[in-house]
């Protein structure tokens, strides 16, 4: 299963919509995830995107910007080919002190696989048995340019993460 996320894209629509344009050409994209601070910004490509992949799972969760996108949860859950996954923003958590709470709370409720932003750092750790993943911040395409992640779930449950640049 492959799996693409984003976080804070904060309206940057054009950039995210190029962004999501190459994850569907780079390969079958079997879930998008958005963690949240611009998850509107899914409303502008959701048309081609399921016209691209009919079939695609989209999760996204509203974060600490997102301030009348109240459709969407603070938090969700997915299965990811048999891989439990905490989605969130992250600001619920405190991310930005720490990732105990967060990683507390995925484990709470079995998830191996904890999804969020805020921060606006790209990070893939793991913590109490929780692989923490953070795409980082589309908008401000920190630390080196990296603009999404992608992530690979086999059928036994093992995890990739790789961050994506965008394509010159």
């Amino acid at each position: 299963m492959r799996i693409v996320v984003f976080s804070d894209t904060h309206q940057n629509t054009e950039l995210f919509s190029q962004c999501v344009r190459q994850a569907m050409d780079d390969g079958k994209t079997d879930v998008l995830i958005h963690c949240g601070d611009g998850v509107r910004d899914l409303e502008a490509i959701e048309g081609e995107l399921l016209r691209r992949n009919p079939h695609i799972r989209i999760y996204a969760v509203r974060g600490n910007c997102d301030l009348t996108a109240f459709q969407y949860p603070g938090t969700e859950t997915a299965n990811l080919n048999g891989v439990r996954a905490l989605i969130t923003h992250g600001h619920l958590y405190g991310v930005k002190h720490g990732l105990g709470p967060l990683a507390k709370a995925a484990a709470d409720i079995g998830a191996r696989l904890a999804f969020f932003g805020h921060t606006h750092q790209p990070l893939a750790k793991e913590k109490h048995g929780v692989k923490l993943i953070n795409p980082g911040s589309l908008s401000a395409l920190v630390q080196a340019g990296n603009a999404y992640l992608e992530v690979t779930v086999d059928e036994v449950g093992a995890v990739v993460e790789r961050f994506i640049k965008i394509h010159s």
